[in-house]
């Protein structure tokens, strides 16, 4: 029989789910930005833009700055609790900049020996992911979201109608987990396109920051 001793001592071993934290990185802002230009120039060349290097400049060094600024010990302008989103139009570097951050908070951490990894998805592919790894996997470790708010909204799971992305953003922001998107909207329309699911939510996951400037894709 299920008693007030019995749930007490359940409730005493229920260790839920486990946070997993920032990792505060020791490194000057010179140094992450060599790293930052180092991961990018590798991913430009996976691409097969072998003659390109990726390059700091006046429309992107804030950004840099940002990153920087998050994962070091130095002040930042929002919440270092909550991850980061970059946002602005198409083909200005939001989504190389956020891979090249991936990449380097995975070599810095692990060179510090508490390695932490940034898992990477395309928006568009996430209801793949989530129909084949269950919504506990998105729940706590640290993910970049790529083109939030392209997804696809509403999937058939075994005749039952889902909405992978708004369950995985509820959930995440549930546990507190760490969220790193792109978008290629404002910080306004983003919210609005989820304000009927969990667009509030939004405002405490993420830091936002704006990329602007040209395009740099090429024909």
């Amino acid at each position: 029989m299920i008693n007030s001793e019995l749930i007490k001592k359940s409730i005493q071993n229920d260790k839920g789910f486990t946070r997993i934290y920032r990792k505060k990185i020791d490194i000057l802002q010179n140094d992450f930005n060599d790293v930052m230009i180092h991961f990018g120039t590798k991913i430009m060349k996976e691409r097969g833009q072998e003659t390109d290097v990726f390059v700091i400049d006046n429309y992107n060094r804030h950004v840099i700055e940002y990153f920087w600024r998050w994962i070091s010990a130095n002040e930042f302008p929002g919440n270092k609790m909550r991850g980061i989103a970059i946002l602005g139009g198409y083909g200005t570097g939001k989504t190389l900049i956020s891979l090249a951050f991936a990449r380097a908070y995975y070599h810095l951490t692990n060179l510090q020996g508490q390695s932490q990894k940034i898992s990477c998805f395309r928006a568009r592919e996430v209801h793949k992911y989530y129909l084949q790894l269950g919504l506990d996997y998105f729940r706590v470790r640290p993910i970049l979201i790529d083109e939030l708010a392209k997804e696809t909204e509403l999937i058939n799971n075994f005749g039952t109608k889902s909405m992978p992305m708004a369950e995985i953003l509820h959930v995440r922001d549930e546990s507190g987990a760490i969220t790193f998107a792109t978008a290629n909207y404002s910080q306004k329309d983003l919210i609005d396109i989820y304000k009927s699911v969990i667009g509030d939510r939004l405002n405490v996951m993420f830091n936002f920051v704006e990329l602007t400037g040209k395009s740099w894709r090429k024909i």
